[in-house]
């Protein structure tokens, strides 16, 4: 993948991309998403550094570091992985088994990244971010 991760190209411009250029964007990590969870596979840190692009426009879901398979016997997890700004509540909060539903929120957070240029409480401590998503309303594209 010549053009490398997404995320230079969501800083140079600050948010600023075309609505199709979005759209296609989304659609194409949609896609790689359901290719996983058809499969079972859970990605687990879904952002713009884990998505590539070609020089060409294509797109690829890359870093697997964090991704898990479940199985008849590991229908749902209880760890925590992921890159803080982009984890899903009930995967911080530990209460609670959680499924692929974290990589829809995960995905909702770099919609917010791709439209706003960065995700929400990039610039909080770690500690607070993780309270913020456990305890405030989930973000919003103004």
């Amino acid at each position: 993948m010549d053009g490398g991760a997404l995320t230079p190209m969501l800083e140079e411009v600050n948010g600023n991309h075309s609505e199709d250029f979005c759209k296609y964007i989304c659609l194409r990590v949609l896609q790689g998403l359901k290719y996983l969870h058809d499969r079972h596979i859970l990605h687990r840190d879904i952002k713009s550094d884990n998505i590539l692009v070609s020089e060409e426009g294509a797109i690829k879901l890359a870093d697997f570091g964090y991704a898990t398979q479940l199985t008849k016997t590991k229908q749902d997890l209880s760890d925590k992985v992921g890159t803080v700004c982009w984890m899903a509540p009930e995967m911080i909060k530990g209460k609670h088994f959680y499924d692929n539903k974290v990589d829809v929120w995960s995905f909702g957070i770099f919609v917010v990244e791709l439209a706003q240029g960065e995700p929400p409480y990039i610039n909080d401590q770690q500690i607070r971010v993780l309270y913020n998503i456990c305890h405030n309303p989930p973000p919003r594209i103004d």
